[in-house]
This record gives C-alpha cells, sequence and structure tokens, in this order.
C-alpha cells in the first residue's frame, strides 16, 4: 500500500466477507478512512443486517434498514456464494489483488470451502486475513455460537459493571444498550489488521489474525482482573467509596453525571451549589464521610439538582472546574452545540432512506480527513463494477452467474 490519494487509507483494498456488526463496522471503520472495500453478501437475501430496524416508515424492507445503512458506509456492494464452486474461485480472484480479507464465518467454514487462510496465502503472499468469531479460532469454545449479549456476559462486563449498593452488596448483572462488544471487537479488529498492514509494507508478507470477541471485551476490565487477582475480591461498578459523590442524580429535565472523587473535585462542587451549609457539617469534610451519609448527601444534592436544568447545572459546575455532564438522549446528542461546532454529523441522501445526519469520526486527520463519499450500498448494487470492469466478465456471464445463485 502507497499514500497517494487524500485519505489516510488510500489505495487498501479490503474484502468483507462478515455480516450483522463487528466485521462490517470493522471495515467501515476503515472505508470511511479511504480504504476500498468490497461487501459480499448472499444473492437474494443479504447481509442479516438488512432484517433489522428502525426502518423507513416503519415498513421492514431490506433497503430501507437504518441499521444496515450506518454498518456500511464508503463500501462497494456485491453479491455472491462462496458456498458454491464458482463463488469460491471468484473470491479467490478478489483476494488475488487484494491487501486484507475481513471475514466473520464461524471456525472451519473457510477452510471446508477451500478459502483458508493457508490456500489464500499460496494465491496472495501479501494477504492479510483478519477472522472474527465470538471465542477465537482454537480452544474449547471456538465451536460456539453467540450474540452480543453472550459475549458481554462471556466476557465478564455484565458482571463487573454491576452496580455495587452500600449495603446490599452488588445489583443485577447489567447489559449495556446497543452492540456494545460488537462493536469494540470491530474496532479492536481494525487496530489488528493496520498493524498487520504496517507490519506487511515492511516484511512484505501477510498474516493470519485470529480476534475474539471474548477476549476483546475481556481486554477492557484489566483492573477487575488485578483487583480480584490482589485483593480476591469482585468488582462492582462503583466502590463504597467513590459511590457517594460520583453520581447520577436527577434534575429539573433529567438526569446529570457529578463527579466529586477527589478533595478539589468535591470543593468545586460545593462551590457550583452556592455553598450549602450542610457542606460545613463534619460528616461532609472527609471521602469516607460523605460515603458513610451517601443516602443522606444524595438527598442534599437533589435540592440543589431539582432546582436547575441540565444545561445549567454542567454550566454551573463546570465553570467551577469540576468534572460534569448531563445524561443525553439521543436528541441531546444530535442536536448538541458543541458536535455540530465540530461538524459530528454528516448529512447524506441514501436512495431509499433519503437524507440522514450520519455520525462521523470519533478523530480529526489534519491532512488525510475523514469523509462520507457515498451511503450503504443496495444489495448487488456494484456486481457490474466489480465483476464486468475488473474481473472482466461478460454480461452474458454475469447473467448466468445471476441465474445459477453464484451472485
Amino acid at each position: 500500500m502507497t499514500q497517494t490519494g487524500k485519505h489516510a487509507l488510500a489505495d487498501l483494498q479490503i474484502i468483507e466477507f462478515g455480516e450483522m456488526v463487528a466485521a462490517p463496522f470493522c471495515t467501515k471503520l476503515m472505508g470511511d478512512l479511504g480504504a476500498e472495500i468490497i461487501k459480499i453478501e448472499r444473492p437474494e437475501r443479504g447481509d442479516v443486517a438488512r432484517t433489522y430496524g428502525p426502518f423507513k416508515d416503519e415498513k421492514p424492507h431490506r433497503e430501507r434498514s437504518g441499521f444496515f445503512a450506518y454498518l456500511n458506509t464508503n463500501k462497494l456492494g456485491i453479491t455472491l456464494s462462496p458456498a458454491k464452486p464458482e463463488g469460491a474461485e471468484i473470491l479467490r480472484s478478489l483476494v488475488a489483488d487484494a491487501d486484507v480479507l475481513v471475514e466473520s464465518n464461524p471456525p472451519g467454514v473457510i477452510s471446508r470451502l477451500g478459502l483458508d487462510f493457508s490456500s489464500l496465502h499460496q494465491i496472495n503472499p501479501r494477504l492479510i486475513v483478519t477472522s472474527i468469531t465470538p471465542f477465537g479460532q482454537t480452544g474449547p469454545y471456538s465451536g460456539y455460537k453467540a450474540f452480543d449479549l453472550n459475549i458481554w456476559h462471556a466476557g465478564v462486563l455484565g458482571y463487573v459493571w454491576r452496580e455495587r449498593f452500600l449495603e446490599e452488596g452488588l445489583g443485577p448483572p447489567l447489559k449495556g444498550a446497543g452492540n456494545i462488544a460488537d462493536f469494540h471487537t470491530a474496532a479492536s479488529a481494525a487496530v489488528a489488521t493496520m498493524c498487520a498492514v504496517v507490519s506487511r509494507n515492511i516484511t512484505g508478507v501477510g498474516q493470519h489474525i485470529d480476534v475474539s470477541a471474548q477476549e476483546c471485551v475481556a481486554s477492557c476490565v484489566s483492573a477487575a482482573f488485578a483487583n480480584y487477582q490482589i485483593t480476591g475480591r469482585i468488582m462492582g461498578q462503583a466502590t463504597d467509596m467513590r459511590s457517594a459523590t460520583m453520581q447520577l442524580i436527577p434534575c429539573k429535565d433529567g438526569s446529570v453525571q457529578l463527579t466529586g472523587r477527589e478533595e478539589y473535585q468535591w470543593q468545586s462542587l460545593v462551590d457550583a451549589m452556592g455553598n450549602p451549609d450542610w457542606a460545613n457539617d463534619d460528616w461532609c469534610q472527609t471521602k469516607q464521610g460523605r460515603a458513610d451519609n451517601a443516602d443522606v448527601l444524595r438527598m442534599l444534592m437533589m435540592e440543589w439538582t431539582m432546582a436547575h436544568t441540565k444545561d445549567e447545572i454542567v454550566e454551573l459546575v463546570q465553570n467551577e472546574r469540576a468534572p460534569a455532564s448531563m445524561m443525553a438522549d439521543m436528541r441531546d446528542v444530535l442536536y448538541d452545540r458543541h458536535l455540530r461546532s465540530r461538524g459530528f454529523f454528516v448529512e447524506a441522501d441514501h436512495p431509499e432512506l433519503g437524507p440522514a445526519e450520519y455520525p462521523s469520526a470519533a478523530y480529526k486527520f489534519t491532512e488525510t480527513p475523514w469523509s462520507l463519499e457515498h451511503t450503504a450500498p443496495l444489495l448487488g448494487q456494484h456486481n457490474e463494477q466489480v465483476y464486468a470492469e475488473r474481473l472482466g466478465y461478460s454480461k452474458k456471464k454475469l447473467a448466468d452467474l445471476t441465474a445459477t445463485g453464484v451472485i
């Protein structure tokens, strides 16, 4: 790969043979930075993510899934059935000139199709194959099936995120909203893939990357593992020392997250609240005292928060240089003046969904910026562009492949 375009990953060619979230979001991260992504979908059915809402006009349709549309921007979409011998041969032709293949098939599936790394490496020694599975390619659980929620709990996040109540002990396991495990897996896979690209550009040799979603999630909670091995205790979401002054507290129009963990933060928070008399009581002068009286402290703080809106509270507390944020809903984030000022949302017009605003990247490059070049592809939208223009297939061959269910 050489840098010749205006984007960070210009000239990087990636084949995506996966569906739902992890593999598509992994390639999206690279495609949004200029890599060319060819997304393979099953003929007629397509990526199963197309069956997930929200749908335009609340009418399920494979071309009107907002879920699919977000995960698959900046990709060329083709249909192909590698399960058919001719389809497998076409995939081999595609990877012959590619830099990366990202796939999320169950372990063993790729090998049975004759598309394992060893076979593809003989075709293209520079090829990098990133395989994303729930539990990895090896080990006792390698053949196990899992969805995002299974990985969330298998990776211990559900347990660690349980709230620790001051007297009652640990609460029930929690599950974060959305496909958090899948998104974290995708980001880890993208980082690993780019590291392999850098290595390949030095050595000239590609490699196989075995990405375990369980391990991606478990790697987020290293402090919990250290805590257990050192103290023998299993962590909850909050410890009794921090919970008193690191709280999500109701206010006039929602909730705010206030943080007074350190003494200087607590004093700044007190200043923002107007230095109420109770803040001068003896029990309120130390972390332990505030922790021992957490319920009382919460009620006293609520007397102030319930008299103010979340915007007012955040501004007052931040003006005192203490951490604070609102508990934002989707409307708050979409119209957030800070995000708007940074151009975080970008509008694009999808042929079926119509115009909508999409989140951009969480990073900004000074020389090779992120950009939304085109919306998610319709099913098989780029068949002719890829098969005819790149592989040289005639219109008759394309018609024959379509009729036999190969594409």
